[in-house]
């Protein structure tokens, strides 16, 4: 018998594939809305102004008046018939249609509107003076 040769030569094998993990699929965003738990928004202060009345008009004179008697000061207040002329001559509420008033740099409408519903920019609602000895304060 004979012998075979045993060859050197090796068998080629051939390379395992990498086996690549399929993609995870994600799922498509449906069209519906989903329901979602209701967050409560904070609730909006509602502030109710009333206008100005004489009721108003009374506390504010009650308090201008005990200030003014801790500073030795007696107000005298516009009643809507008698024009309040002060020391150094403006009268009021007259004064209000013969000025220009300017705010931030710019003209602003002023009024006596004793209830505050006139149309100014500002109303002005109560007007008091003391005229001191050089100058009055109102």
């Amino acid at each position: 018998m004979k012998k075979k040769k045993q060859s050197s030569v090796k068998k080629a094998v051939p390379k395992k594939k990498e086996v690549k993990k399929p993609k995870k699929i994600k799922p498509k965003k449906s069209n519906k809305v989903k329901k979602s738990k209701k967050v409560s928004k904070p609730k909006k202060k509602v502030v109710k102004v009333t206008p100005w009345n004489q009721n108003k008009n009374k506390k504010l004179q009650k308090a201008v008046n005990k200030w003014g008697a801790k500073a030795s000061q007696v107000y005298r207040y516009y009643d809507g018939a008698h024009s309040l002329k002060t020391k150094k001559g403006p009268i009021y509420p007259d004064i209000f249609k013969q000025s220009k008033f300017v705010l931030n740099k710019k003209t602003i409408q002023i009024g006596y509107s004793p209830l505050g519903k006139d149309k100014y920019q500002y109303n002005v609602v109560a007007i008091a003076n003391d005229d001191f000895k050089s100058w009055h304060n109102t």
